[in-house]
């Protein structure tokens, strides 16, 4: 994970581990080197940097996967991510997969965590507290 797109000019902020989960936060950008990178943010420490997706040889380092989490208490699913202000869509269940849209993101007002997910059995997307 390097400051800049250019990993020859960019500082090294810190190595990624095998299985990391990176958050994209822009690219992917394909170089005239045939080399792809993404600009992403480390779900651990919430680092930001740019990463080498493909390198120009085609050897892949970081790849796009989706990522379900599964609601374990009943919950409900919002329209926005303020609980103050927010609207039900509607109830999840527990067992319930939500396919991951936007990352875990504070609620200024009540501090809450909360991310938005799409969820498989309709397709209903919205904001839950985590």
């Amino acid at each position: 994970l390097v400051q800049t797109m250019g990993v020859a000019q960019g500082k090294l902020l810190r190595k990624l581990e095998v299985n990391e989960i990176l958050e994209l936060v822009e690219g992917p950008i394909k170089e005239i080197t045939k080399v792809v990178r993404v600009k992403c943010r480390a779900m651990k420490d919430r680092e930001e940097g740019w990463a080498t997706a493909t390198g120009s040889n085609g050897v892949v380092f970081v790849e796009q996967k989706r990522v379900h989490f599964q609601v374990k208490n009943s919950t409900t699913l919002t329209d926005m991510l303020s609980i103050k202000n927010c609207n039900t869509i509607r109830p999840l269940k527990d067992g319930e997969l939500l396919e991951v849209l936007i990352w875990a993101k504070i609620d200024p007002i009540s501090g809450l965590r909360r991310l938005k997910g799409r969820a498989l059995r309709d397709g209903a997307v919205g904001w839950v507290t985590v």
